[in-house]
């Protein structure tokens, strides 16, 4: 009986000693200045080419010249989606004109609580996503 609880307390020991590196595994910091590089390159699409044209093997002036084609429908693209926001929003005005002031406050209160839902989702998702990394990176050792 007593070599059967040293066997215990001696695997719940070192279990704790190989749980420990995994707290002291955080990543450091980035200094203030230093930013990845992909923070740097800024996202324009007029500088790629539609789906499954990169799978065809285009040549560097395709490319080129597809850039120059996009170019211009982007611009007018993203003006015509400013106008949809500006519509949608104008949309929610006037919807909400409608309600009583007690309906606009239950509006408001469930509008909250949806922020709080997803935020709270969002959390468990992240602390889901870190159970999980910790756990392979517990097993690969």
């Amino acid at each position: 009986m007593r070599f059967a609880r040293r066997a215990a307390l001696a695997g719940l020991g070192s279990l704790g000693l190989l749980c420990f590196p995994l707290f002291a595994q955080e990543p450091a910091p980035k200094p203030a200045g230093e930013t990845s590089k992909t923070a740097v390159r800024k996202f324009d699409p007029a500088r790629r080419v539609p789906d499954y044209f990169g799978q065809i093997g285009l040549t560097p002036d395709q490319r080129e010249m597809i850039y120059k084609a996009r170019a211009p429908h982007i611009a007018r693209i993203d003006e015509l989606e400013a106008q949809i926001v500006e519509a949608r929003k104008a949309m929610q005005q006037e919807c909400e004109a409608v309600l009583t002031p007690s309906q606009k406050q239950l509006l408001d209160e469930r509008r909250r609580a949806a922020i709080e839902n997803r935020a709270s989702a969002r959390l468990a998702k992240a602390k889901a996503a870190e159970v999980k990394t910790d756990g392979v990176a517990a097993g690969a050792k």
